[in-house]
């Protein structure tokens, strides 16, 4: 799960802006909460999947946490994600384990980027 940060940055700020520039400026904070609302469900729920015993659930909320990820450019939030998604398929615990480790770290980094994209912008 060790990416090459220049090589990969966990943010894309291109994707954020491109986001930024199709909604408008009341919309644009809306879609930030939901995005905060929904991650923040999302991994509550990934959280208390048993993936020995429901690797396709976690599959499919790991699969609609990527998908978040991919629309604000959280691009370490997108990589976990299908990384976890692999490692649950492949019933792989150790790796499984060490997902959930970086899916926290990777939700709290994005969450904590939002929250300030928040404080900056208007509504």
């Amino acid at each position: 799960m060790d990416a090459d940060p220049a090589a990969e940055p966990w943010f894309d700020e291109e994707i954020f802006e491109a986001l930024r520039e199709t909604v408008s400026e009341e919309i644009f904070p809306r879609l930030l909460r939901l995005f905060l609302e929904n991650t923040r469900t999302k991994l509550e729920e990934i959280l208390v999947i048993d993936p020995r015993n429901d690797a396709d659930n976690l599959a499919i909320a790991l699969h609609a946490l990527k998908g978040s990820a991919l629309m604000v450019g959280a691009r370490e939030l997108e990589g976990t994600s299908e990384e976890l998604r692999a490692a649950a398929r492949r019933g792989d615990a150790p790796a499984i384990e060490e997902g959930i480790v970086h899916l926290r770290e990777a939700v709290e980094r994005v969450h904590e980027r939002v929250r300030t994209e928040l404080k900056r912008s208007p509504g």
